[in-house]
C-alpha cells in the first residue's frame, strides 16, 4: 500500500512540474483572408499574427503563440521531425464554393504579414487562389515553448 501511495504521489508530481505534459498532442489553427499554391508551397496570407491551440482529453490545454515563436520550435533541430505534419485547409475557391483538402506540411516560414509551408496534397484538390482559409494541423506536440502552463 505504502508503494502504491508513493507512486501516485511521484505521478502527481510529475504532472504538475510538466513531465508528463509531452503526451498532450494538440490541434494548431491559423486562419488568413486568402492563401496561394504553387503545387509545392502554401502560403497564407494577411493570416492572423497568431496561431490557436487546443487540446481535447485527457488534458485540456487551450492557448495562442505568435507565429513567430511557433516558427521557431517547428524548425529547430530538436523538434523538427516531430513538426512534419498533416493538416486540413477549409478554404473558398473563386467560384466562392467550400471545400477541403489534406496536406503534409514541412518547413515553416514566417514573414510580416504570412507564413508558408512547403505542402503536399494528401487528398482532395487545392486550387492556385482560394479565399477564407482555415488551417488546422493534427498532432503538434505540447512543449513549453508553444504552451503557455
Amino acid at each position: 500500500m505504502k508503494k502504491i501511495f508513493s507512486l501516485l504521489i511521484l505521478l502527481s508530481l510529475a504532472n504538475c512540474s510538466g513531465i508528463l505534459k509531452h503526451k498532450s498532442y494538440l490541434l494548431l489553427v491559423q486562419e488568413s483572408k486568402n492563401a496561394t499554391f504553387d503545387g509545392k508551397v502554401l502560403q497564407l496570407n494577411n493570416v492572423a499574427k497568431s496561431t490557436i491551440y487546443f487540446s481535447s482529453k485527457p488534458e485540456r490545454i487551450a492557448g495562442h503563440v505568435s507565429n513567430v515563436t511557433l516558427a521557431k520550435y517547428w524548425n529547430s533541430k530538436k523538434h523538427h521531425k516531430s513538426f512534419k505534419k498533416d493538416a486540413t485547409i477549409s478554404y473558398y475557391d473563386n467560384k466562392g464554393k467550400a471545400d477541403i483538402a489534406t496536406l503534409e506540411l514541412s518547413n515553416y516560414k514566417v514573414k510580416t504579414n504570412s507564413v508558408s509551408y512547403e505542402a503536399k496534397v494528401v487528398k482532395g484538390k487545392l486550387p492556385k487562389n482560394v479565399d477564407n482559409v482555415t488551417l488546422i494541423i493534427d498532432k503538434a506536440k505540447c512543449h513549453r515553448s508553444i504552451c503557455a502552463y
